[in-house]
């Protein structure tokens, strides 16, 4: 008896665990999620942990001019005091939340994939109007070269073209922070 209630119970937590899981899911199961794509300018890919350094390098050549315009004003990503340790942690978890369906990040890297130029990163609605929330940024050099435009436009009509959200918010571009904090 004791063994058909340990049977039962464990059955009863995979159960829920799987609907929890699923639950979790930004997009539906049987929705194709891109590894890659390549635009005219950039591609972007699943970013990994081990593309730890590169993206460091690219967060800290620029780590002034990203501050508070790639996650608003409020936002405490980002601080001097980043290590590669640090950052190594950070992709660890975008990796393994993109393996589980419930955000995806991705690097935006020139078109040989020799260096990381940015992030667009799809999480969960952070606000109850829209069904995805979307940030992206790119080096202070691309921006300066006119990229972060071009990836906002690219980005946007991939989304809206390929991925399953009806209102996917991209704050601090079509949105204001403050719209957004108030």
């Amino acid at each position: 008896m004791r063994k058909f209630k340990l049977v039962f119970y464990l059955l009863i937590i995979v159960f829920y665990s799987s609907n929890f899981l699923s639950a979790q899911e930004l997009v539906p199961s049987d929705f194709q999620v891109w590894k890659s794509i390549t635009f005219e300018k950039f591609k972007i890919r699943k970013l990994t942990v081990s593309d730890a350094a590169k993206d460091y390098n690219a967060i800290m050549s620029s780590i002034e001019h990203l501050k508070g315009n790639t996650f608003g004003p409020k936002s405490n990503w980002l601080k001097k005091e980043l290590t590669l340790k640090q950052d190594s942690i950070d992709l660890k978890w975008h990796e393994d939340e993109f393996d589980n369906r419930s955000s995806f990040a991705y690097a935006v890297t020139d078109l040989k994939d020799l260096k990381i130029i940015g992030c667009v990163y799809i999480f969960k609605p952070k606000y109850e109007e829209y069904d995805a929330t979307l940030y992206m940024w790119v080096t202070k050099e691309e921006f300066d070269k006119g990229l972060d435009e071009i990836l906002y436009r690219e980005i946007k009509n991939w989304i809206d073209k390929k991925w399953p959200f009806k209102n996917p918010a991209y704050p601090g571009r079509e949105i204001v922070w403050t719209e957004l904090d108030a």
